[in-house]
């Protein structure tokens, strides 16, 4: 089985480059943040987690 923190930084390795890629588009990790929240409504602490890991 997969180790969940790694999938984790994959997710978030994945968000700041789209976001790299999103020239102009200020918006997007807004989006992409609230997306998240709704898919992981049930699990605070891996979505925090991710989050954290964005930001970095």
């Amino acid at each position: 089985m997969a180790n969940p923190a790694v999938n984790d930084e994959v997710v978030a390795a994945f968000v700041r480059q789209a976001q790299r890629c999103r020239v102009g588009d200020a918006d997007f990790l807004l989006r992409a943040g609230r997306e998240l929240s709704g898919l992981l409504k049930d699990n605070y602490e891996r979505l925090s987690g991710i989050l954290l890991r964005i930001q970095h």
